[in-house]
């Protein structure tokens, strides 16, 4: 069953900006252009680290700024412990708060609630699980990237934020090294060919009916609602990616039951 949270969000958005005058309207904000491929895991939200280095940056441009990091008691623990493992990959306790500290440092202070510090760093966790997954299994499958092709991306990243040096500013911001930022770029690459060749997920549709009844069960009977024309694209994209999200779920699902992963995190 599909959830219409975010289609409320965009809805919602519409019907605040109707309800301001023309002359109220400041111009708009300048935010990186979403491409196929590049956004679409941010958007989905499936692989929360699948791109993690590029999230993170675009959550801190986004939000307009970094948040505080906590690092306590992150230095007590060992680096080398293993947190999870099956025979096809190993995640190092290490690893784990070295994706911790970049995520927190792209959100907004006080934003996780303490109260569920465990369960982010489940979630975290099973993130990553799932990327090392994914890209053993495309490497497996003898997916390459080529320079050519990684430089391209990078290029395009450097676009989106206006100059390298902009980029610089936030990676540096968050941590993130340009061989970093690379790796984690090329593994996205690797990824999203795997995915492509190996899912339906560029094979999503959409019917009129499904969007008209989103649209219903998140506006309801308000009276300041945007007609549904002028959502309609905007509810038909949300509607793909929570389909993509599923068949990519699904995908990974299978990769984690063959892995048969152990999770020795405490």
């Amino acid at each position: 069953m599909l959830s219409f949270s975010h289609i409320g969000n965009i809805v919602s958005k519409r019907m605040s900006e109707n309800n301001q005058t023309t002359s109220e309207q400041s111009a708009p904000v300048a935010r990186p252009k979403q491409k196929n491929g590049l956004l679409k895991w941010v958007v989905i939200g499936v692989l929360a680290l699948a791109l993690i280095a590029v999230v993170a940056v675009k959550k801190f441009d986004l939000l307009g700024g970094s948040g505080a990091v906590d690092d306590t008691g992150a230095s007590a623990l060992d680096a080398n412990a293993i947190v999870a493992k099956s025979d096809k990959i190993t995640v190092t306790r290490g690893e784990l708060d070295e994706k911790i500290d970049q995520v927190r440092r792209s959100l907004p202070p006080d934003s996780i609630d303490p109260t569920q510090d465990a369960a982010f760093e489940l979630q975290l966790l099973d993130d990553l699980i799932s990327l090392k997954l994914l890209t053993v299994e495309a490497e497996s499958k003898n997916y390459t990237v080529s320079d050519d092709e990684l430089n391209a991306e990078i290029t395009l990243l450097v676009e989106q934020f206006g100059g390298q040096e902009a980029l610089n500013q936030q990676l540096e911001a968050l941590g993130i090294s340009d061989e970093e930022l690379r790796t984690n770029m090329r593994n996205e690459l690797l990824i999203r060919q795997l995915l492509e060749a190996e899912t339906t997920i560029d094979e999503v549709e959409v019917t009129d009916a499904e969007i008209a009844e989103a649209y219903k069960a998140t506006v309801g009977e308000a009276e300041d609602a945007p007609p549904l024309e002028q959502v309609t694209e905007l509810i038909r994209s949300e509607i793909v990616n929570q389909k993509s999200a599923g068949i990519v779920q699904a995908y990974v699902d299978g990769l984690r039951e063959k892995a048969n992963v152990e999770v020795t995190l405490e």
